[in-house]
């Protein structure tokens, strides 16, 4: 990169402070928080055009200061009127998106206030990332935002430009803070195309809660990545997004899917302990196993083998196979024969008598 140019000589830079160093009117005081002259006459103050400009492509270069990590912007080099050169301690070049931005600190090292001034000029506040400027006084034309975009696209990547094209006022925003804090010093009092002198200052908060709530969300995905940054890859290796069923990151939806293979394996066939025995009782049901109801109204056990050799043969139909109806059948029989047995016996004086039934036993007494 070639070395930084001089924009103007040590006489021109001595001259030049001087006059600012002056007070404008007689018994005005130096403000040195605010750099600006209070109190003395009051006379309108005739706002004039600035006399240097910054050409980047001209003017940037290597400075003294290039290779410090912990240097700032100058600010003469934005105003065009640096005098030193190669020999700057400060950045001869434009903010980028890879810079570090200091919140209680600008571009150029300035402390920055807790609140912004009542006219909105100066160094700007912490409390707000204030990215957008406000430009007045520009000349209305029907190019008007093409010429705003030109010129203030010197100065970094811009975000969004707004025209007021019968006001004659843009507001300006950039991706960077940094960006906007170097373009409000190098377009304050310059002209566009014509020979207008803009009034540059820090924008008040869009009115719009659409366009709050899209600054806050962009302010929290800035603050994420800056966090991120200074952990470890194993703590940032999820990429966050966020999915239709609402889950926000990868890391909940591979915890969802980690319980719920848990779940599989504790109830194979990813069923739980209730759902499990009431498909066991559907399947038996449909093979004809298990409890049925019998021709005399009561449940009876029937075997699945039974009622599978009955369809197969196509003997039966129905819940109760045929060859079941005959198993009970011949139990109800047997336990008539029982009966018949028993009343045999009472009528030979109480004589025991045995039979293809249950044991028909006799009490104690008889013994």
């Amino acid at each position: 990169m070639k070395p930084a140019r001089k924009q103007i000589d040590d006489k021109e830079y001595k001259a030049l402070l001087a006059q600012k160093n002056s007070a404008p009117v007689a018994g005005a005081v130096y403000n040195i928080w605010h750099h600006k002259w209070r109190g003395g006459k009051r006379e309108e103050v005739r706002r004039e055009h600035a006399k240097y400009r910054c050409k980047v492509e001209r003017d940037a270069g290597e400075t003294r200061g290039s290779n410090n990590p912990e240097s700032y912007f100058c600010i003469y080099f934005a105003q065009g009127m640096c005098a030193q050169g190669p020999e700057c301690a400060c950045w001869h070049r434009i903010p980028i998106i890879e810079d570090t931005e200091e919140t209680t600190i600008d571009c150029f090292g300035r402390d920055k206030f807790s609140e912004f001034r009542e006219d909105m000029g100066g160094v700007g506040a912490f409390s707000v990332d204030s990215k957008t400027l406000y430009v007045g006084r520009i000349k209305i034309t029907e190019d008007m935002e093409d010429i705003v975009r030109r010129h203030f696209g010197e100065w970094g990547d811009i975000e969004n430009v707004k025209v007021l094209r019968d006001k004659g006022v843009a507001f300006v925003t950039y991706y960077t803070r940094s960006s906007a804090e170097f373009a409000k010093e190098a377009m304050t009092n310059q002209s566009l195309d014509h020979d207008e002198i803009l009034n540059v200052r820090w924008a008040t908060e869009d009115p719009n809660p659409r366009v709050g709530t899209s600054h806050k969300r962009k302010t929290d995905h800035a603050s994420r990545q800056v966090l991120e940054s200074t952990l470890p890859a194993e703590f940032t290796r999820p990429i966050l997004e966020v999915d239709e069923d609402g889950f926000q990151n990868s890391e909940m939806r591979a915890k969802r899917t980690r319980a719920e293979a848990a779940e599989r394996d504790r109830h194979p066939g990813g069923m739980d302990p209730y759902q499990a025995y009431h498909y066991q009782q559907q399947q038996l049901v449909e093979q004809g196993v298990g409890y049925q109801l019998g021709p005399d109204g009561q449940y009876y056990y029937v075997d699945g083998a039974a009622a599978t050799a009955t369809q197969e043969e196509g003997t039966g139909a129905g819940i109760v196979s045929q060859q079941a109806l005959e198993t009970l059948a011949r139990l109800a029989g047997t336990v008539g024969v029982g009966r018949k047995v028993r009343e045999e016996g009472k009528e030979d004086g109480g004589k025991k008598v045995t039979g293809l039934v249950l044991a028909d036993y006799g009490s104690s007494d008889e013994e």
